[in-house]
């Protein structure tokens, strides 16, 4: 029986402005996507202080702002969306930069899990 052929995975590419830094709401893990509307501003908090940027806040209280729309406002950027969710400019920089820089983490660690599968399995297999 022919042993099913292994390829290994892709290198990620990283998404997003760079600069930013990892930084995960208390108890939730680095997959953005599963973060909802609180761990957002629990995630925010780490950066931009409530007391400071209320505006900003307010903006992604009423906009609703959870994980998955972070991830995607990450992963397909659009011209002044900030404007549109009418969260201040550098405010709205400072948070693409992080959840950029925890997609990115989340991403390099589930390729590293996938190539250490990866290569037990090739070295299984010879």
């Amino acid at each position: 029986m022919d042993q099913p052929q292994l390829h290994k995975p892709r290198e990620p590419l990283k998404v997003g402005p760079r600069g930013g830094k990892v930084y995960t709401p208390p108890g939730k893990g680095m997959d953005i996507r599963k973060w909802n509307k609180e761990d957002v501003d629990m995630w925010m908090t780490c950066f931009l202080r409530p007391d400071m940027y209320p505006n900003t806040y307010l903006a992604t209280t009423k906009q609703q702002i959870d994980g998955e729309t972070l991830y995607w406002m990450v992963k397909e950027p659009q011209k002044d969306i900030h404007q549109v969710l009418q969260i201040p400019f550098l405010s709205y920089r400072v948070m693409m930069r992080n959840a950029a820089a925890v997609i990115n983490k989340h991403t390099e660690v589930t390729f590293q899990k996938n190539w250490a599968k990866f290569r037990a399995r090739r070295n299984r297999s010879t």
